[in-house]
C-alpha cells in the first residue's frame, strides 16, 4: 500500500527531491520520459518515492524518441470524469487548438476512446508505471 501524498506539479522549475521529502509525497505523475523535459529521472533512484508514473502529453511525448514510444501499462477510468476533464483544458486556452492540432478538445476526447478501448471501459487515462515499491 502506498501512502502518504501524491502530488503532481510542473516539476521542471523546483527541486524534486526537496519537494517530496518536504510533503511526504511518495507517488510521482511526471511527464514521459520521450518529452522535451523530464525531471523525474533526477529522483527515480530515491527511496522515499514508492511510485513514479508517467503521463502521455499530446503535441510532447508524441515528438519524443521514435525508438521509445509511449507504452502505457496503467489504466484510470475516467468515464464519469471527462466532461470535467474537457471544461478544465478549456482554461488552457493558448495551449488548445482546433482539431487537428494534438492538444485539441476533440484529441482529448479521441484519445479518453482509444484508451479506454485498450482498458475496457468507455473513456480510460493512460499512464506508465515506471517505479512502484509497495
Amino acid at each position: 500500500m502506498i501512502t502518504g501524498q501524491t502530488s503532481s506539479f510542473n516539476a521542471d522549475f523546483v527541486d524534486l527531491g526537496k519537494v517530496c521529502i518536504e510533503n511526504n509525497i511518495d507517488f510521482l505523475y511526471a511527464k514521459n520520459i520521450n518529452d522535451p523535459v523530464y525531471a523525474a529521472t533526477k529522483i527515480f533512484r530515491h527511496p522515499y518515492v514508492k511510485c513514479i508514473v508517467t503521463m502521455e502529453i499530446p503535441s510532447e511525448t508524441d515528438f519524443g524518441k521514435p525508438m521509445h514510444p509511449f507504452t502505457p501499462n496503467m489504466y484510470i477510468d475516467i468515464t464519469n470524469y471527462l466532461d470535467k476533464k474537457i471544461e478544465a483544458m478549456k482554461i488552457y486556452r493558448t495551449e488548445m487548438g482546433e482539431h487537428p492540432f494534438p492538444r485539441s478538445l476533440k484529441n482529448i476526447e479521441a484519445h479518453g476512446i482509444m484508451h479506454g478501448a485498450s482498458a475496457g471501459v468507455m473513456y480510460a487515462e493512460a499512464f506508465r508505471v515506471v517505479k512502484i515499491i509497495s
